[in-house]
């Protein structure tokens, strides 16, 4: 067996440590994704300087990161929905959007299908995945609306979702319209917040918090 030189082991201790890295960064912060942003831009800033190890090197440790964040190829993109971005880091700096809004929800309308706290089924991304809030009608920024959504899907029921970490292994959330959705039933829920919004899971649903429930009454 050939003599690693030091040069061959620095690079091989890297490439070990990225991925619990990696895993370590999504536990702790809950917002895989901007950390894993964060890491890719450093990584650009650092590969034109640090040729040490050669650019074959740098560019296995950007495959990685590319491989566990999720090339644009692979977030399935379909209208009237987000793609596989993390919707609540955008709802952050948007007021009431994306079933943000604490105005409670007094009506239902028969066109409201789910309620939160149901575990639904995505349709066309076979995405498990439980509802923590929804909208009368789509509320997005415009761009994003004009982006994602034809009129049909702004103007029916949206539903925030926190989709199981088996079918995406980091915890996302999707919006989505009330037609690309079936409910499930006696189907348990993976997700790192789920605790945030609800206080059990009754076997058939899960049980919201009273703050939670207090926005949607009738639920």
């Amino acid at each position: 067996m050939p003599r690693l030189t030091r040069r061959d082991t620095v690079q091989l201790c890297l490439l070990l440590l990225v991925v619990p890295f990696q895993f370590w960064l999504s536990h702790e912060f809950r917002q895989p994704r901007p950390v894993l942003k964060a890491i890719m831009e450093f990584m650009d800033s650092c590969q034109g300087s640090l040729t040490l190890y050669g650019s074959k090197f740098w560019e296995s440790i950007l495959f990685l990161l590319e491989d566990m964040r999720g090339s644009p190829g692979q977030q399935d993109n379909l209208p009237g929905e987000s793609p596989a971005i993390e919707v609540l880091e955008y709802r952050n700096i948007q007021n009431n959007m994306f079933a943000s809004s604490t105005l409670p929800r007094y009506s239902r309308s028969p066109d409201i299908h789910f309620r939160i706290g149901d575990v639904v089924l995505h349709k066309h991304k076979q995405l498990r995945g439980v509802i923590v809030g929804w909208d009368y009608k789509a509320q997005a920024p415009a761009e994003y609306l004009k982006d994602f959504y034809k009129t049909k899907e702004q103007n029916q029921p949206n539903y925030l979702i926190a989709i199981d970490t088996r079918d995406r292994i980091n915890p996302q959330f999707t919006y989505t319209p009330d037609e690309n959705l079936q409910l499930l039933t006696n189907v348990h829920v993976i997700h790192p917040n789920l605790e945030e919004y609800f206080e059990r899971y009754d076997g058939s649903r899960y049980i919201p918090r009273p703050w939670l429930q207090a926005i949607y009454p009738k639920d």
